[in-house]
């Protein structure tokens, strides 16, 4: 047999301020970009992705919409959405829970609620880990005060996850029971607020995609609890490398599916799905 002809690869070079359609602009976390021309693999090949490099501004909260909300039994308390430290964020904190007296521990870090009367912070809490009580529990004040059980946690994420929600890859994810996911590159955040972040893949690693035709890369970016990261109208960059390798399957006259060749794989099915995408944001 002879041997595979070897395929170029493609290096695709991707920056959020030129998205072709961005889910939401202020955020800047869910953006998709479109091919003028579409990537096609050639028949007895797969399609090999690889995370080149990444950058990204620090410029996302330690507390955000995901996590900056206290259900009590005297109501719902909303901590604005910004960078703290634990003694700016008892002060926070003071101003919004009148009937409340907050102290702080620097020498455990934890906080102190007290009040006139009992009272319940509820697991529907969304800020829990941040004031360092157990998530998903209810928790009842003892002779009317509570202590965090944990030591406050402004630390922030400190990966930012690389999702491609329209590719599919053998990477698995503890989140989805050891199934499989989309996330094809995890980052580490060892910069601090208000530095760029730069990723360059030194290691090789790359992932194998199941798609036969790709005509565009929806990318969103992740935080360590996998929600949308807020980059506060700030821009990211990303560049992959798509390469081919044979698969070892017998070789074909031609790389390039004929019609019935074509109906026999999902590349036909592709192609629609991914043109109907197209025209849901308003891009056809």
């Amino acid at each position: 047999m002879s041997n595979p002809p070897k395929i170029q690869s493609q290096e695709i070079y991707l920056d959020s301020q030129y998205a072709s359609a961005t889910i939401n602009t202020s955020k800047k976390n869910d953006c998709y970009f479109f091919f003028a021309v579409p990537v096609i693999v050639p028949q007895n090949y797969d399609v090999v992705m690889k995370v080149e490099n990444f950058v990204c501004p620090i410029s996302f909260f330690v507390v955000n919409d995901t996590n900056n909300t206290l259900v009590t039994s005297t109501g719902t308390y909303t901590i604005s959405e910004g960078n703290y430290n634990a003694l700016s964020l008892k002060t926070e904190l003071s101003s919004k829970m009148t009937g409340y007296t907050i102290t702080y521990d620097s020498n455990t870090n934890k906080l102190t609620f007290s009040s006139n009367s009992s009272f319940t912070f509820f697991g529907l809490s969304t800020c829990f880990r941040i004031i360092g009580f157990e998530e998903d529990e209810d928790h009842v004040s003892s002779a009317n005060a509570l202590t965090s059980d944990f030591v406050v946690n402004l630390a922030g994420t400190s990966l930012i996850y690389i999702d491609i929600p329209n590719i599919t890859t053998r990477n698995i994810l503890s989140k989805n029971n050891g199934g499989f996911t989309t996330i094809v590159k995890s980052v580490v955040c060892d910069v601090p607020y208000g530095s760029i972040l730069t990723y360059t893949n030194a290691t090789g690693s790359s992932v194998v995609l199941g798609e036969k035709y790709i005509s565009y890369i929806q990318v969103r970016l992740l935080d360590d609890d996998y929600n949308l990261l807020d980059l506060n109208g700030q821009y990211f960059t990303l560049s992959v490398i798509f390469s081919y390798e044979y698969n070892g399957l017998p070789l074909l006259d031609s790389l390039i599916p004929t019609e019935n060749e074509a109906k026999g794989s999902n590349l036909l099915e592709s192609i629609t799905n991914q043109n109907k995408v197209k025209k849901s944001l308003g891009l056809s």
